[in-house]
Order: structure tokens, then sequence, then C-alpha cells
């Protein structure tokens, strides 16, 4: 047993290394190519998911433009998820002045920080730089939502997605609600297989009430006279 936990604990951090490495290399090779590039396309035929490939590339991207980021980056002493919730912070700051601003005051914070502290720093100083409009932030917000997939080799569905607040929440309840219906004691099963499940409970209730065929919205003619 410690032998095996020893492998598993050099792996994930190889693995770490790996998504880190490729990032940027398919970033470099992107900038620096010739002609027209299908690296997420190499990497899904190689067995890397679709939105696995796509969000290392955007970092990598990321991490080209800003090179205080990749030099972190770059030294692993920031992380993927890091990497990520800065690309995010900077998509919300109007201008370049505030986004370098930004990174040079929470670099230096993040290598002793995990993901969920690194964001709320991040957000935090996003909010101190650039306070913006409330009812703005809401309507990004609501404006990033997305939903893709890609199948893998045997068959099945990666996920990948952002839901705003309020979705999120309605989300996260009912799908908590089913995991405590379905719970069997003595299953063993994990908390993210419960989840899946649920998932799978909530489209076969969409299913049942009749979904959709086609053909899109009704037609709707709105006519106002004085």
């Amino acid at each position: 047993e410690p032998v095996l936990a020893e492998q598993v604990e050099t792996l994930t951090a190889a693995v770490v290394v790996l998504q880190r490495e490729l990032g940027l290399r398919m970033a470099a090779l992107e900038t620096q190519a010739s002609g027209p590039t299908d690296l997420r396309g190499d990497a899904v035929r190689a067995g890397l998911g679709g939105g696995q490939s796509s969000r290392l590339r955007q970092l990598g991207l990321f991490a080209a433009e800003h090179s205080l980021v990749r030099e972190a980056w770059a030294g692993g002493s920031i992380t993927c998820d890091q990497v990520a919730a800065l690309r995010s912070a900077c998509g919300q700051l109007p201008t370049p002045e505030l986004r370098s601003t930004m990174l040079e005051q929470v670099l230096p914070y993040l290598p002793e920080l995990d993901a969920k502290r690194s964001r709320r720093l991040i957000d935090f100083t996003v909010d101190q730089l650039d306070p913006g409009d409330p009812d703005m932030e809401e309507q990004s917000d609501h404006a990033a939502r997305y939903l893709a997939w890609s199948r893998a080799p045997d068959g099945g569905l990666v996920l990948d997605g952002y839901l705003p607040a309020a979705e999120a929440d309605a989300f996260t309840r009912a799908l908590d609600a089913l995991v405590e219906d379905l719970r069997v004691a003595g299953d063993g099963l994990s908390p993210s297989q419960r989840r899946v499940d649920a998932l799978s409970a909530l489209v076969a209730i969409a299913g049942d009430k009749g979904l959709p065929t086609g053909g899109g919205l009704p037609a709707v003619m709105t006519l106002t006279v004085s």
C-alpha cells in the first residue's frame, strides 16, 4: 500500500506537469506555425477529451500573452486552475493596465493558496480595481453560460460547462435532492457517481414528460393598435 500510494502521488504530479507543458507547447506551436494547425483535433484523436484539449489551448494562449503568468506556470508555482481563474479575471477588466496590475498584485500569493482561496483573492482584487455596475456584472455572468461535450473513444460523454449563479443554485438543489432520493445504504458509490446517477434521473424525468421533437419555438405575432 505505501508503495502504491507513493506511485499515485508521483503520477499525479506528472499529470500536472504534462498538462502544463501541453498547454504551453500547443500555444507556442500555434503562434509560430506558418500555416493552419489542428492541435485540438490531434489531441482528441490521441484520446484527450475535446473540452480538455480546448481548455489547455486557451490557457496556453493566455499565458503566452502575459509573461508573468507564463513564467509562473512554466516554473510550476501556479496550477492550471489558477491560470484559468486569472484568465477569467482578465476578461472582466476593461483595460490592459488593469489586467497587468491585477496580475502583479495576486501572482506572488498564489503559490501558497489552493484553487478556492486563489479565486477568492482574484475576485476580490478585480472588485477593488474595477467595481463595475452590479446589473452589468449579472448580465455578463448570464452571458458566460455554456454547455459543451465531446465523445470519449468508448462512446461515453465528457461534459464541460458553466451555469450562472441563479441557475447553478436551482441545478444543485435539484441534483442534491435526487441524490438523496436515490441513495441506497451500502451501495459503495462515490459522491461523483451519485451525482451522475442523479443527472441521468433528471434526464429520464424530462423524457417522461415528453421531450420536444424539433421544429423550434412556435411563431408569435404581436399587434399593437391605437
